[in-house]
């Protein structure tokens, strides 16, 4: 269950298209979280590499979302989406 209350959310008209709370990322080597509190991190389905994997960072001081690639082993967020 989260901690947190704090989060994000995007609208259009008076629907929420989606809702990310600030849960940070997993470092493989050390198992700990960094940036819990401040930036929201979600795994895409597109490897760059073997090792590697894309993913979108959300963060509370920048507009927008980000895309980066970081390990597979790393430990980040999964968003599951239903088509409609």
């Amino acid at each position: 269950k989260l901690k947190t209350k704090k989060g994000w959310s995007l609208k259009w008209g008076q629907d929420e298209l989606f809702k990310a709370y600030p849960s940070g990322v997993g470092h493989p080597e050390t198992q700990k979280i960094n940036f819990l509190g401040s930036r929201a991190f979600f795994w895409t389905s597109t490897s760059e590499n073997t090792e590697n994997a894309y993913y979108f960072q959300l963060h509370e001081n920048e507009i927008g979302i980000t895309k980066f690639s970081n390990l597979k082993r790393g430990y980040q967020a999964v968003r599951c989406i239903k088509n409609k």
